[in-house]
Formats: C-alpha cells, sequence, structure tokens
C-alpha cells in the first residue's frame, strides 16, 4: 500500500514539475492555500476548546448597585 501511494505520488510530482511556473504557482495556491486555511481552524478550535476544558472562566455575580439591585448597562458602578 505504500509503494503504491508512493509511485502516485512520484507522478503527481513529476506532473507538476513539467508544468508551467504560473500554472504551478496558481494550482500550489488552489489547494494548498484552503488546506492550510482549514487546518489553521481546526487547531485554533481544539486549542480554545482545550484552555476552556482546562482552565475555565469562573462564573461572577453580576455587580450591584446600593440595596442589592443590578446595575444598569451603561452605569458606572462604585465610582
Amino acid at each position: 500500500m505504500v509503494e503504491t501511494f508512493q509511485q502516485w505520488w512520484d507522478g503527481v510530482e513529476l506532473w507538476m514539475a513539467q508544468l508551467a511556473f504560473p500554472f504551478q504557482f496558481a494550482l500550489l495556491m488552489g489547494v494548498l492555500l484552503p488546506l492550510c486555511l482549514g487546518l489553521a481552524r481546526l487547531i485554533d478550535r481544539v486549542v480554545d476548546n482545550a484552555s476552556t476544558r482546562f482552565n475555565p472562566v469562573p462564573k461572577v455575580p453580576p455587580k450591584t448597585v446600593g440595596r442589592g439591585e443590578p446595575a444598569e448597562p451603561g452605569t458606572r458602578v462604585g465610582s
């Protein structure tokens, strides 16, 4: 199985090496750029989920004004 893949890959390399440079560049960007962007998004999501799981954000009660009433949005508390 590995040898079959290796032969296929050698054929792809030979085909791409024989193309003119602008076509090589366009093909590489058309294939490699979306793959790299997708991999970067996947890594970002995995790291984000792992950091949330291992270091969760503590739940903070809402700030209160005076007699325990919640502060209205846009008001400054404690000034």
